[in-house]
């Protein structure tokens, strides 16, 4: 089975992907740039999936490591929602072998890899193969209201969100419950975040935050939030001090509307509590299972903890236990299991 590496900062963005392509490869996840130029090295995937607006390395500077690294063209995508022309050209020019633009159907991603791999392979492509899959037929509709009725009522009621443009995006009730999810752990965090980076006159990782935002809020169907960030992300390309200053207030509020939005329509749908020695004795018990390397076990237990109300902190271990895992790297995962 070929291996993608797979590389964006945003957890819900490599979930997706994850989701779309691990029934066809073997896929592993990382959340940085630097962390995945390491893991080109050591796993040597077959191709590179990635985004462009990264902290500390973007995409571009990614793409060019790995090119000097490889001693074989290795097929480089970028998944990114970055939908400038001038951006897809320059990463096209770069020797990309196709550039992908979120929010991406989780067939249309599948069958654009397919085709990546096939193009390298000599294949011929057929005229089937080149439809523009992202259409939206009855037949999707159809799928889209099965699904829709899976979801929890107060998702379909309330007025933030297009629960139809989610389940579009994530291709199920379960995948785009899963988003929501990750989404309302994380909005709190990404708002300290544009603070701080607005207090500190920090443009280049205000970009890359609002830029991240608009991805996430528009995939969960938050479109007026991610209209706002698209907003905000512009300014800051282009360097329009004065207008982020006029507007950072409004956005950080409208961000705040959300969170406190989500936040009060899942305490309907809380999640049974979890005790501090029930999380430490998960945690040990992967650390064991993880030392004689049993995929199944600590899936299982990583799986179980995610449907329990987690502390934050517990949270941020868990989802990094569940990337390390998809990836086999067994020694991060007693790095983080020792450290208890």
């Amino acid at each position: 089975m070929k291996k993608i590496l797979i590389v964006d900062d945003e957890l819900m963005m490599l979930k997706i992907a994850d989701r779309a392509l691990k029934n066809d490869y073997e896929t592993i996840l990382v959340d940085s740039g630097e962390a995945a130029v390491e893991l080109f090295v050591r796993s040597l995937p077959d191709m590179v999936i990635s985004d462009i607006k990264m902290p500390s390395m973007s995409g571009y500077e990614l793409q060019r490591l790995i090119k000097s690294k490889a001693g074989v063209n290795v097929p480089f995508i970028f998944l990114t929602s970055d939908d400038s022309k001038e951006s897809e050209n320059k990463g096209l020019e770069m020797g990309a072998a196709d550039y992908i633009k979120k929010p991406v159907r989780a067939d249309e991603l599948l069958s654009r890899v397919n085709r990546v791999f096939d193009n390298a392979a000599g294949k011929t492509v057929s005229d089937n193969d080149n439809a523009d899959i992202s259409k939206t037929d009855p037949k999707d509709n159809e799928f889209i209201d099965r699904e829709l009725e899976k979801l929890p009522e107060w998702i379909i009621e309330e007025p933030l969100i297009d629960a139809r443009e989610g389940i579009k995006n994530c291709a199920s009730a379960e995948a785009y419950l899963s988003s929501i999810d990750i989404f309302i752990r994380h909005i709190s965090n990404n708002i300290e975040i544009l603070e701080k980076c607005f207090a500190e006159g920090d443009i280049e990782n205000y970009t890359i935050k609002a830029h991240g935002l608009k991805s996430t809020s528009r995939i969960i169907g938050c479109m007026t939030l991610s209209a706002k960030a698209l907003e905000m992300e512009n300014a800051a390309n282009e360097n329009n001090i004065e207008f982020i200053k006029n507007n950072h207030i409004a956005f950080i509020e409208e961000c705040r509307r959300h969170e406190k939005a989500l936040l009060d329509r899942t305490k309907e749908e809380e999640k049974e509590e979890i005790s501090d020695e029930e999380v430490q004795d998960a945690l040990m018990a992967i650390r064991e299972f993880a030392i004689e390397e049993d995929f199944d076990i600590v899936q299982s237990i990583v799986d179980s903890l995610m449907k329990r109300a987690l502390k934050p902190e517990d949270y941020k271990k868990i989802s990094s236990i569940k990337i390390y895992l998809n990836s086999l790297e067994w020694d991060e995962i007693r790095n983080i299991t020792n450290a208890i």
